[in-house]
């Protein structure tokens, strides 16, 4: 399990589970990413969180989850022996840094002698499914938006349907899940939402039942609880965002009323997916900017300003409630989050990088 914290739906479990006549489930905490600053303590709680229960779910079906620390290259084909496995499935990232480390783990796990089986599965269609005409990736997100729903209304992916998972391997126990506070994080600095695939249908369904209507009126109301609130879910794959597209179109097909709010909720999950490919096509975008004209922009050198804005202290309420809201609950409205940004870096000057840090 990486970014894909769920039982249903999951594209390299259903892949495992036609293949394998025993399987063991594995989650590794990477130190190079868990004791990386930048990860952030509330999304450790809710990764730790969405394991726990993960867990748990496994545990009613009698299979252990195991949950080691390390490098994957090198705690993967260790695991591999132990158990004398010959197949190691999982879902791909795109990431640069994910992308590495994937190399570097098949070439670990084929030099010990076993098959590496991997899917794509954080996003519907990854940069190489959606092309224009000439076969080059899109730069602009109308016309790729049209492109991904001609593929979506194809019927080319849906949510993947599971077949039934093999007994686990014999002779081999769960481990706990880490504590949070291994990782220096106490409980209570800010609340997060309850983790895990159920709890992320749950809060699905009540975004359809209540706010997905008015969607295309309210999205932009940080006064009014009127989003989904599921990225951290699809952050980690606790929902697939097959799942999303396929429940909502159902929803709306059903209840007339919610087709306006829906099509607009649906189309900034088609945002995800263009963002996602610009990132898999231009890697550099982590670092560094879309178009490069704007590197030559000189920014200000201003700490005073910087920790004014991160503390929520900057005198625009706007600007201010977001960053406060941010620090006590781990989460900020969309609407919020691009005024914040903008008024760090077109109003103070300060480089984008320091903020997304």
């Amino acid at each position: 399990f990486r970014n894909d914290l769920r039982l249903q739906d999951n594209t390299a479990l259903a892949a495992l589970a036609e293949r394998a006549e025993e399987w063991l489930p594995v989650f590794v905490l990477d130190p190079r990413i868990v004791g990386d600053a930048s990860a952030g303590g509330p999304r450790m709680r809710f990764l730790l969180d969405c394991l726990e229960r993960l867990g748990r779910a496994l545990e009613k079906r009698g299979v252990p989850l195991l949950v080691r620390t390390g490098r994957p290259e090198q705690v993967l084909p260790r695991l591999l022996h132990d158990t004398g496995a010959r197949l190691l499935s999982f879902n791909e990232d795109t990431t640069p840094f994910a992308r590495r480390r994937d190399e570097a783990v098949r070439q670990a796990v084929e030099k010990h002698g076993a098959e590496v089986l991997s899917r794509v599965d954080h996003v519907v269609f990854r940069a190489g499914d959606v092309r224009t005409a000439s076969g080059g990736p899109y730069a602009v997100y109308s016309p790729y938006r049209k492109s991904w729903w001609k593929r979506w209304h194809e019927g080319a992916q849906r949510p993947v349907r599971m077949p039934r998972l093999p007994p686990p391997i014999p002779g081999v126990s769960a481990d706990p899940v880490a504590d949070p506070r291994e990782f220096g994080l106490e409980a209570g600095v800010c609340d997060i939402p309850t983790g895990g695939e159920e709890a992320a249908k749950r809060r699905l369904e009540r975004f359809l039942d209540t706010a997905a209507g008015r969607y295309h009126e309210d999205r932009d109301r940080p006064d009014i609880d009127g989003t989904s609130r599921l990225s951290p879910y699809l952050r980690f794959g606790a929902l697939s965002v097959r799942h999303c597209f396929d429940r909502a179109e159902e929803a709306a097909a059903a209840e007339p009323k919610l087709q306006r709010g829906v099509a607009k909720w649906l189309d900034e999950l088609v945002w995800r997916e263009f963002y996602s490919a610009i990132l898999e096509e231009h890697p550099r975008v982590l670092s560094g900017n879309y178009r490069r004209e704007y590197d030559a922009l000189v920014w200000n050198d201003d700490p005073k300003g910087f920790e004014a804005w991160c503390e929520g202290r900057t005198g625009f309420p706007i600007v201010d409630a977001g960053m406060r809201q941010l620090r006590a609950t781990g989460w900020m409205h969309n609407r919020v989050r691009m005024i914040v940004a903008s008024f760090l870096t077109k109003d103070l000057l300060i480089d984008w990088r320091e903020g997304e840090r």
